[in-house]
């Protein structure tokens, strides 16, 4: 019994909340800089997806990164764009 659950936890998707955690902050810390740990949560998160071998919730995090920091950007170009012309 412990297997199978074992199993379906891997092929188990990211939740919403989890999802939306990665895509609002996307940006690892580097350095000595000390932001209150506010992506701890996503530090811990990815720790426990490899350690458990979650590789499908792995995946997600990442696509969901990276989603985030593509609309960081664009947000970016458009007020720059919208101050500039």
């Amino acid at each position: 019994m412990g297997e199978r659950n074992k199993e379906k936890r891997k092929d188990e998707p990211l939740t919403s909340s989890e999802w939306l955690t990665f895509f609002l902050l996307p940006f690892r810390k580097k350095g000595d800089w000390d932001f209150e740990n506010t992506d701890r949560f996503n530090e811990i998160e990815e720790e426990r997806f490899e350690k458990f071998g979650f590789q499908r919730k792995q995946k997600e995090s990442s696509l969901a990164r990276a989603y985030g920091f593509i609309s960081y950007l664009m947000i970016t170009i458009i007020i720059i764009s919208l101050i500039f012309l």
